[in-house]
């Protein structure tokens, strides 16, 4: 059995939690030597930290520019070498898990789906499984988008979904697609790097660069005074130290130094941890969190740290619903966002979210299982 995962990188921590994860799945239930990585994934050195096997050359990531040509060629030279024994020849492949997280919609624009069209038409030629793991998707209000995603999951064996958004969505499709395609599951980090972390005298906040490009109309002029006046409502109100965590270290570490500059607390400090687990380790040990990367607030919400979510997808409101703390979750500046962070500067209100999102966890995990065996038993048929 060779598995290859694709669609996660170590540049984003959201998407190198996503990796480990996946890799945690395999390994445990087909042995260390079934899953595959693409060596694109990031440095050699960190590869092979992971301790799975790489495929016989560089499959890019799906969202791309040079994608296809990198699979036509790869493929090519896949079919006329021998296999190398530190590495899986393509032909080799049985299965493809996507763990791209949120690639394949309108905000993305059509690369990502093209790209997705020309694997699902190798794979599936050469009867190989692709199963897409918990992810949204959509919206696909443009005609070429509809007509990609309806051919590339009609292609799918098997297409988990994060959320009832992003499952309207897909169903919305005029492509006549199964039913049971389509699959409700949780983010595959929930359950995964969770542990009972002592919370400790500090809040973290996570910016996110994708607010002022892709949820520009919304937040664009205010989104960094939001962020600062809550760093102040804390540092005037509390004696809690401060984390700005780094998810992606190009524009996200931009946005926490004008923040630093903007503010300039001994009480503030920025964190660029290269392991996602202890970052999750970090969030859980925290009070409460501010920000807008979405699994550093799916790692708080599932090791029962409240949070306040400024978003621009889908994504955000879903999850704090899954959750049952929609009201925390903010897809434009409100009025609203300076009263819910006095809210959680409260232990007595923090005690009562922490009790909501245990109860939340509890049904999630048992979703989440679920979801695990069939993924198991789909590999194995």
């Amino acid at each position: 059995m060779k598995i290859l995962v694709i669609g996660a990188n170590f540049y984003n921590k959201g998407g190198h939690l996503m990796l480990l994860s996946a890799l945690d799945f395999i390994n445990k239930r087909f042995g260390p030597d079934a899953a595959v990585v693409s060596s694109s994934v990031g440095q050699f050195d960190d590869i092979k930290k992971l301790g799975c096997c790489i495929l016989n050359f560089p499959l890019l990531h799906i969202t791309q520019q040079l994608f296809g040509q990198c699979l036509s060629n790869g493929i090519t030279v896949s079919g006329l070498t021998e296999n190398n024994p530190s590495r899986v020849n393509w032909n080799n492949i049985q299965s493809i898990l996507d763990i791209s997280g949120f690639a394949y919609s309108d905000q993305w624009g059509r690369l990502p789906l093209h790209n997705l069209r020309l694997l699902l038409h190798v794979a599936t030629e050469q009867k190989k499984k692709v199963i897409f793991l918990p992810q949204a998707f959509g919206p696909f209000s443009d005609s070429t988008n509809r007509e990609l995603a309806g051919i590339c999951f009609s292609q799918a064996s098997k297409v988990y979904v994060r959320d009832h958004s992003s499952m309207k969505h897909l169903k919305s499709l005029d492509a006549k697609i199964p039913e049971d395609r389509f699959s409700l599951a949780p983010d595959i980090t929930l359950n995964f790097g969770h542990s009972d972390v002592e919370k400790e005298n500090y809040c973290c906040f996570t910016p996110n660069i994708r607010l002022l490009d892709q949820g520009k109309d919304k937040w664009a002029s205010s989104y960094l005074h939001i962020l600062a006046r809550s760093i102040q409502t804390i540092l005037q109100k509390t004696d809690l130290r401060i984390k700005i965590l780094i998810h992606d270290s190009g524009g996200d570490m931009r946005l926490a130094n004008i923040l630093l500059e903007k503010i300039g607390s001994e009480r503030i400090h920025i964190d660029l941890s290269d392991n996602p687990l202890l970052v999750k380790k970090i969030i859980s040990g925290s009070q409460f969190l501010v920000g807008s990367r979405f699994h550093a607030l799916a790692g708080a919400l599932s090791s029962d740290v409240p949070a306040i979510a400024l978003g621009w997808s889908h994504k955000y409101q879903e999850i704090f619903s899954d959750f049952n703390v929609s009201d925390f979750c903010f897809m434009q500046p409100s009025l609203q966002i300076p009263a819910k962070l006095d809210e959680l500067i409260k232990i007595e209100t923090r005690k009562k979210i922490e009790n909501r999102l245990v109860e939340s966890m509890t049904v999630i995990s048992g979703r989440s299982k679920k979801m695990w065996d069939e993924v198991e038993s789909l590999l194995c048929s």
